[in-house]
């Protein structure tokens, strides 16, 4: 039930402070404007995952004291991360060379 909740109360402020920006198309954006800012959006929201994802394998580096098997783990992370970072990159350059073919 609290889990439920949580994504209720998540997806209702999403809507709440990026609503506007994905439905500009009113304003005489059209689609292009609305896929341009949904893309935006997600990426935006992709990069901050992948820095928190960054920071959490560093700190989880430095407090592993020697142990291994957590500096193992931390790398995991990072590595990760930064792949998943490469590919929302190009995923990017994708998404805007496509949406510039239909301008």
């Amino acid at each position: 039930m609290k889990k439920k909740s949580f994504q209720i109360i998540s997806l209702f402020l999403v809507a709440l402070f990026v609503g506007d920006k994905c439905f500009a198309a009113s304003s005489g954006g059209g689609l292009y404007t609305v896929i341009s800012n949904l893309t935006n959006i997600i990426f935006s929201f992709v990069g901050g995952l992948a820095l928190l994802a960054i920071l959490i394998g560093g700190i989880t580096w430095m407090t592993a004291g020697g142990d291994t098997r957590q500096i193992d783990v931390a790398k995991a992370i990072i590595k990760a991360a930064v792949m998943g970072l490469i590919v929302s990159l190009a995923a990017a350059a994708i998404v805007n060379q496509v949406s510039d073919l239909g301008k």
